[in-house]
């Protein structure tokens, strides 16, 4: 179990997809040959189950430096930003901004409902 927390943090950290509440950076255990192998073989077989279940915190994300690389922009409604398309989705570029915008009715609204569903709970 070392060996994967280990792996796995250090793919985590490497990926930079996250922050990482575990500031730990726990060693690798002294293993044999074969249980390492058997460790990565498992460690191999959890990798390609995670995209299955969205998770990507452990995969490399690879910025394309192409020129043709088309950028997106809006600047609507309170909202100012920009981005570009992936292979992996889309990224924001840093600098973007949103405004959150209450809308009280419907806040109105969800508590009456949450009253609602809590005195016939």
């Amino acid at each position: 179990m070392q060996h994967l927390e280990a792996r796995l943090l250090d793919m985590a950290r490497q990926a930079k997809r996250v922050t990482l509440d575990n500031m730990n950076a726990p060693q690798k255990p002294a293993l044999s040959e074969a249980e390492t192998a058997d460790a990565e073989s498992f460690l191999a077989d959890m990798l390609s189950t995670f995209p299955l279940l969205g998770l990507t915190v452990f995969e490399k994300t690879v910025v394309a430096k192409s020129s043709s690389r088309h950028e997106f922009k809006i600047e609507a409604k309170g909202i100012i930003a920009s981005g570009y398309e992936t292979p992996d989705g889309f990224i924001v570029l840093q600098g973007s901004k949103q405004f959150v915008v209450k809308f009280p009715r419907f806040i109105t609204t969800f508590q009456t409902l949450e009253k609602i569903f809590n005195h016939k709970a």
